[in-house]
């Protein structure tokens, strides 16, 4: 008598299997758009992981070692070239014409990669952990080296995965830090980063005149309504307020439009106070 064996039973023995996938595209302007896309199908889940970056153009051939731009844009042809990151190494093969390419890859992790993050205090990386930053070539080392810098505390692996994962990147902490804001640790980064505070928003509201701005605050003033343009409109219109001020007003709809409204009708030289108490009054 033979043993009946199901579809499922012979995905658990053989494993999952993953689906490996590039494509790269040139684009406008000189650059050429690369993406990875890996999937693992199993009787447990679906582990699905799609990663797409830019690159110039003039960069081709120092990022993707063994493609060249003749391959890339000629008539169609095979291609192999890999890609070395931090935490290891992307192989490719496929085919390439007019500007477009696509095939296959396989990974190899770099064990170097986990023993120094182990050696710089950060702890024990996961495979899966490391495939990710491979894919999305995540600059680990560049920031651990900037946080350091700054006499920030080591982080945890999961502290480290947490800032990635919501964007948090060397370029937008030293951007920060550009704009004169002063920040202490990696926690108020990714709080400032969820809640929408890009440079450019503190540079235009430190421009404004809000000195000695901070992230907590920085994120008080965006979760209000407090936007760049609205600052804008209250300098042009003369008025240096407050942080605080700035809030009160936008609570109680104190608009640039309303203020300007009330000027055409003949209400000028208003202070802070007098612009609220009209609003809440429904003084239009």
């Amino acid at each position: 008598m033979f043993a009946t064996i199901t579809l499922a039973a012979l995905l658990a023995a053989a494993g999952p299997s993953p689906i490996m996938q590039w494509s790269m595209q040139a684009t406008p302007g000189g650059a050429v758009a690369f993406e990875l896309r890996y999937r693992t199908v199993s009787t447990t889940g679906d582990d699905s992981d799609n990663d797409s970056s830019d690159y110039a153009l003039a960069d081709l051939e120092h990022t993707f070692r063994g493609l060249t731009q003749a391959q890339l844009f000629g008539p169609q042809t095979n291609v192999r070239f890999t890609i070395s990151r931090q935490q290891g190494t992307i192989s490719c093969a496929g085919y390439a014409k007019g500007g477009a390419a696509a095939g296959d890859f396989t990974f190899s992790l770099d064990p170097a990669f986990a023993a120094n993050l182990r050696d710089r205090g950060v702890g024990a990386v996961s495979p899966e952990l490391q495939r990710q930053w491979l894919f999305s070539n995540v600059d680990v080392y560049g920031m651990l080296d900037y946080f350091r810098s700054r006499g920030f505390a080591t982080p945890s692996v999961q502290l480290l995965s947490t800032a990635i994962d919501h964007g948090v990147t060397v370029r937008y902490a030293r951007d920060v830090a550009a704009a004169g804001i002063s920040t202490h640790t990696i926690e108020q980064l990714v709080q400032a980063m969820d809640h929408g505070v890009s440079p450019r928003y503190l540079a235009s509201a430190v421009a404004y005149g809000f000195s000695g701005l901070t992230l907590d605050r920085a994120i008080g003033l965006v979760d209000h309504g407090v936007s760049a343009n609205y600052l804008a409109g209250l300098a042009k219109l003369g008025y240096r307020v407050t942080p605080e001020q700035a809030i009160e007003m936008v609570d109680h709809g104190v608009t640039v439009r309303y203020i300007e409204r009330l000027r055409d009708s003949g209400y000028t030289h208003l202070t802070v106070a007098d612009l609220v108490r009209l609003a809440d009054q429904g003084m239009h």
